[in-house]
């Protein structure tokens, strides 16, 4: 791919330059990201080049309709980081958490996502340089671990749930009451155990500040039913470390 990686570069970048289509600059910023990820180190070349461009999609591309193409963008600037490492990527990196942060993501925002990989190969670069951002960045992983238990129904252990919907499972909560989760409510959890486990092995001692409340948001899940068996294992593997 080295042999490659010039011209196509030079016709990526000169298009994401020129074209105000918004699709044709997702494309582009997908492709750059892709030849990043092979490429690896070899590709830090054109970090000077892209860093400034994907910025100013980050800052600007703010509209409901460029969600994609801005969470694309976050994952590359994740990906060039990658490439040189966490010296060089540092200023950038803070740059790039500062604008997360920033953020107000809806449930179904397709940034989500993508913010969550970049948070975690940026993490993963930075290692216990990383750690400043864990007060601004953790308070809200922690809060998807939290089940909704407005809807609890009040049954007890004996009682079953009347429910026709698939995508919903049974959850046994404190007291003998059952809530009715989401399929997608999983999905979230199991993404934020996964981050919450990154932040935890790439920080190492520099995450003990936040022993306590990741301590306070996951001991729930160990009386947890079978429907959250799975999640059940990564939160184990959270103790086994030696984290509490």
């Amino acid at each position: 791919m080295i042999g490659y990686s010039h011209k196509l570069m030079e016709k990526l970048v000169e298009r994401l330059q020129t074209s105000k289509h918004r699709m044709i600059q997702e494309e582009c910023v997908t492709s750059i990201a892709v030849i990043a990820g092979v490429l690896e180190e070899d590709f830090s070349q054109y970090y000077d080049g892209m860093m400034p461009l994907l910025k100013q999609f980050v800052m600007h591309a703010t509209g409901e309709k460029e969600h994609r193409l801005r969470g694309k963008a976050f994952e590359c600037m994740s990906l060039l980081g990658d490439s040189v490492g966490k010296e060089k990527f540092l200023p950038d990196a803070q740059a790039a958490i500062a604008e997360m942060m920033k953020t107000a993501l809806e449930a179904d925002d397709v940034q989500r996502d993508y913010m969550k990989e970049a948070s975690e190969r940026i993490c993963k670069v930075l290692k216990r340089d990383f750690a400043p951002f864990l007060e601004h960045v953790l308070p809200g992983t922690l809060k998807t671990l939290v089940l909704d238990t407005e809807n609890a129904n009040g049954q007890d252990n004996n009682e079953a749930a009347d429910d026709d919907d698939d995508d919903c499972a049974d959850v046994l909560l404190g007291g003998g009451k059952l809530v009715k989760v989401h399929s997608s409510k999983f999905e979230e959890i199991s993404n934020a155990l996964q981050l919450v486990h990154t932040f935890c092995e790439q920080t190492e001692s520099a995450f003990f500040p936040y022993i306590q409340p990741v301590a306070q948001a996951l001991v729930p899940f160990f009386s947890a039913t079978d429907s959250m068996a799975c999640l059940t294992n990564s939160v184990v593997w959270l103790f086994r470390r030696g984290l509490f």
